[in-house]
């Protein structure tokens, strides 16, 4: 028995409750650390990337609203072009009726004209007939002067409403025309918005249905040179669209593969051949299977394979699979799979270089060095 003075030399595990050694970090039974707060860190990758999946998927969501306002600012623009063509429409109407009384008017003065003409006439047959009526011959020269008054000043006025109603139209013209001017400036603006965001959707759509690495990294250096801060979010959101679809989707997971006409099971294949095929195969679905296989092939010349294939691969989904891949046999973690900067893949070559010592030690020779070795100790 031990005396009391002596410490206990074993004690229970918090989660098996069976015996462990007193200085142990980890239960050799459950294999739980002693200290709770330990055992959660396992988690913590996880965790990490369901936050990126919910906020990735948040950003899709305020992309397409987006979409949504902008279609509905150019269906007011619509709108506002029918009302344009409305008031267009109005004030033709407004100028035919003014030509209309202007043609009244002349065709009123004529017929004054052509009365006083008349009256003229018989005035002078009634002071040949009858030259005593002198006064009454005043008194008629008279109300004729004064209907000459009446007509001219009846003239006078209909042509200064003539002139106003002119004038009227004139002003309401150049207020249409500006109206037009700022609408046209307004409805260009929306447009080419409309034109860049579609150009962005195009890339984003490309780089999604085609694993096109062009049109991804196209996204890139559109948000290095924006300088417009809105833009840059809308190009940056167009990019977690991308890097959404890769984080989950997966295309090309077949076994046979093809080579020179061939199908051939991928496991019977040497490392060397299936790097091979890995740059220079024409088949995208071949390039993905053999780097997904790649990931069991745990040799020295397989990262620099990867990472090779990485730096020169168009595709997407085969690039995400060298990523992967890498990451497996190298126990590299990320959650962003392209990486945040240019050229893309750039985060595997620098962890490379900065862990490949380490690396290599861990990794086997390639079947055609061992058997380079072993031609080289036969006597």
């Amino acid at each position: 028995m031990n005396s009391p003075s002596e410490a206990p030399l074993s004690l229970r595990c918090n989660y098996c409750d069976k015996d462990i050694s007193v200085n142990a970090k980890v239960c050799s039974h459950c294999g739980h650390y002693k200290i709770w707060w330990l055992n959660w860190i396992k988690h913590l990758a996880a965790i990490t990337a369901l936050i990126m999946v919910v906020v990735a998927i948040s950003q899709l969501i305020l992309a397409y609203g987006e979409k949504v306002e902008s279609t509905k600012v150019l269906e007011d623009a619509k709108i506002m072009l029918k009302q344009v063509e409305a008031v267009k429409t109005e004030a033709d109407t407004i100028l035919e009726n003014v030509q209309a009384r202007e043609t009244q008017i002349n065709q009123r003065f004529n017929r004054l004209s052509q009365n006083l003409d008349d009256f003229s006439n018989k005035l002078e047959a009634t002071q040949t007939k009858q030259k005593d009526l002198i006064d009454g011959q005043a008194e008629a020269e008279k109300k004729i002067d004064n209907a000459v008054l009446a007509v001219n000043q009846q003239v006078k006025d209909s042509q200064t409403r003539l002139k106003k109603t002119e004038e009227d139209f004139d002003k309401k013209q150049g207020e249409l025309s500006s109206k037009l001017v700022s609408l046209k400036v307004e409805v260009s603006k929306q447009l080419e918005e409309l034109k860049w965001r579609n150009e962005l959707n195009k890339l984003a759509d490309e780089a999604i249905a085609n694993g096109s690495r062009a049109a991804f990294e196209n996204l890139f250096v559109k948000i290095l040179t924006e300088k417009d801060s809105y833009k840059k979010s809308v190009i940056l959101s167009c990019t977690m669209q991308v890097k959404s679809y890769y984080l989950s989707a997966f295309r090309h997971r077949a076994m046979e593969i093809k080579t020179e006409n061939k199908e051939n099971d991928i496991t019977e294949m040497a490392t060397d051949a299936l790097i091979n095929e890995l740059m220079n195969n024409e088949d995208i679905a071949t390039r993905c299977a053999i780097a997904h296989y790649l990931r069991t092939r745990k040799e020295k010349p397989v990262p620099l394979a990867l990472i090779r294939a990485i730096q020169e691969e168009k595709n997407l989904d085969v690039i995400k699979r060298c990523v992967s891949s890498y990451g497996s046999i190298t126990g590299y973690t990320t959650t962003d799979i392209f990486g945040g900067i240019l050229p893309l893949g750039r985060h595997v070559f620098i962890h490379w270089n900065e862990n490949q010592d380490e690396i290599s030690k861990k990794l086997k020779e390639s079947e055609a060095d061992q058997d380079q070795k072993g031609k080289e100790l036969k006597p």
